[in-house]
């Protein structure tokens, strides 16, 4: 217990130290092909008369003003540069190997920052599907999955572009349907990661309703406006000639002819040539 206790306080004493004298972690990220640069600002004003840089505590790097000429070690003999003014260092043609604590003295002084390189695998192009695979504009919800080998690229952060809409930050999968993404054409996804972005092929949406060429709309309503018309001119010549037919109605028939034939209800009396009734 009291040797537990004894490495509790020299622990606490460490990081209390690192604290009091400023000490920071800068993380840089990389992939294969990269170059990192480490840009450095010295904790002092003094000018710059040595520099020695560490690669996970093994030398990468050294020089002394006019005693030790600029020295490259390791694996970056070919592949770093060193400047010398303000003690940056670039190294090109980065892989995973190169992952871990990068530090510098400067003019016999460790440096109050220093680097935590990490390494992420390149992201691959992303592909949108549509499931489940029956999904169609008959279905009511579907979902959209953004399919990518992510393995050793972590974190990954996905993107959804629903038709011309802005970029939204989402998941993985996304939900869409025949109410939500109806004037969506096409859906598009892209991922992130610290080193690199990647942007899926736009797909077909399948709850996409195309919209009605301006053309039919102008023809249809040009034949609605026809048929309005010609019911209208319909109407009001079967008004016209209804209200004719009505005053032709009311007009009395002509009264007949007073020279007819004597009616043979009241046959005349037979007279002699005196005007006397004539007798048997």
């Amino acid at each position: 217990m009291e040797e537990l206790s004894g490495l509790c306080v020299l622990l606490i004493a460490a990081l209390s130290g690192a604290l009091a004298a400023g000490d920071s972690v800068t993380q840089v990220n990389f992939t294969d092909g990269h170059s990192l640069t480490l840009n450095v600002t010295p904790s002092q004003t003094e000018p710059i008369t040595n520099i020695l840089w560490k690669f996970n505590g093994n030398l990468l790097a050294e020089w002394v003003l006019n005693q030790v000429p600029l020295e490259l070690f390791g694996t970056f003999k070919e592949r770093a540069t060193l400047d010398t003014r303000n003690a940056r260092l670039v190294v090109n043609s980065m892989t995973k190997a190169d992952t871990g604590a990068y530090t510098v003295e400067i003019n016999s002084k460790v440096h109050a920052e220093s680097y935590d390189a990490r390494w992420f695998r390149r992201l691959g192009t992303p592909e949108v599907v549509i499931r489940p695979l029956t999904c169609s504009a008959g279905s009511k919800t579907c979902n959209a999955s953004c399919e990518a080998d992510t393995d050793e690229a972590e974190p990954v952060t996905y993107s959804w572009k629903m038709g011309d809409n802005p970029w939204m930050v989402s998941k993985k999968v996304t939900e869409i349907n025949q109410v939500k993404n109806v004037n969506d054409e096409c859906i598009t996804c892209r991922i992130s990661n610290p080193v690199g972005v990647q942007v899926s092929a736009p797909i077909k949406n399948p709850f996409y309703v195309h919209p009605t060429p301006w053309w039919i709309i102008i023809i249809v309503v040009v034949l609605v406006v026809v048929v309005l018309v010609l019911v209208l001119v319909f109407l009001w010549k079967r008004k016209k000639n209804g209200d004719a037919n009505k005053i032709v109605s009311t007009t009395p028939p002509p009264r007949e002819s007073p020279s007819g034939p004597p009616s043979e209800e009241h046959p005349l009396k037979e007279r002699d040539d005196n005007g006397a009734p004539a007798t048997c």
